[in-house]
């Protein structure tokens, strides 16, 4: 918490300091673990603080208000059943490089990520999960749904939209020291721990490009938009991101929380604002989805 409020107040050494110390006993999600649906279990070993959620704490009357009843597209609740999936603009999407394990978080336009291998809702498998559709408990899905979220014990169609929230893990320490180090004067030190983390973690082909400190925080910025539309990336200034996140090539991609600002002006495709929900939501908040 102490690294977070450093970040915002600009005090880099401290803050890069204190992410270091949080991440003791954490360990990061690998290639393989991301690969699959998953960020619901307070058990993974990059989570540091998350809220509990069990079955006993849905009952039949509230399931489908549950975190996981917003999130999780494989489940029988709020969003299959009204088709309210979550979505990711094309724009971002498209900025995801194809050797970004992430870039599987989401469903393509042709409907088919290969997190969906391993699933299967009543012997539909595979890619044919997303045009699947059953009355009353799921629609088909839509171009670029999120497919990061597991349902309850990994069962598809279940009505228990239990699943633990991420409130802070390692992911989001490792970017605020490399964010801290760079600014507070070490851009090849904070370049050269990004780099090794995306390449280890995420994508074996990454290099980033900056040359200044403003450039990092900038890649530092994208890589949130991509990790934080998951479990917790926590951004307490996320206010003071937007104006930098209109037109900046890789800045560009509005999907801090599940509605949007800067709506309607034209300088984005079609689906740039794949929820319609209320536009009071885009205040401040740890970023889920």
């Amino acid at each position: 918490m102490r690294a977070r409020v450093n970040l915002v107040m600009n005090n880099w050494g401290e803050a890069a300091t204190d992410a270091e110390a949080a991440l003791s006993g954490y360990t990061f999600l690998s290639k393989d673990d991301v690969s699959a649906p998953g960020f619901n279990s307070a058990n993974s070993p990059s989570w540091i603080w998350a809220g509990i959620y069990k079955a006993a704490d849905t009952p039949a009357n509230y399931r489908n208000i549950t975190w996981g009843g917003h999130l999780c597209s494989f489940a029988r609740g709020y969003t299959t059943s009204q088709g309210l999936y979550k979505r990711i603009n094309s724009l971002l999407y498209n900025m995801i490089p194809d050797t970004d394990v992430r870039k599987g978080w989401w469903i393509n336009a042709s409907l088919e990520s290969p997190l969906l291998d391993h699933m299967d809702w009543d012997g539909v498998t595979g890619s044919a999960i997303s045009s699947l559709a059953i009355p009353n408990v799921k629609r088909a899905f839509q171009p670029y749904t999120n497919v990061k979220f597991a349902p309850y014990e990994n069962k598809c169609g279940t009505d228990i939209n239990a699943g633990d929230w991420c409130i802070m893990r390692a992911e989001e320490m490792l970017l605020i020291q490399a964010e801290a180090m760079a600014m507070g004067g070490n851009l090849g030190g904070g370049k050269s721990l990004l780099e090794n983390w995306v390449k280890t973690y995420r994508d074996p082909s990454y290099s980033c490009a900056a040359t200044t400190p403003e450039a990092f925080q900038s890649e530092i910025w994208w890589q949130r938009r991509v990790v934080g539309r998951g479990p917790c990336l926590y951004r307490h200034h996320a206010s003071e991101e937007e104006p930098r996140a209109v037109h900046d090539g890789r800045q560009v991609g509005l999907p801090r929380c599940l509605g949007v600002q800067h709506r309607g002006d034209g300088r984005y495709p079609a689906d740039a604002y794949p929820h319609r929900g209320d536009q009071r939501q885009c205040g401040y908040r740890p970023c889920q989805g």
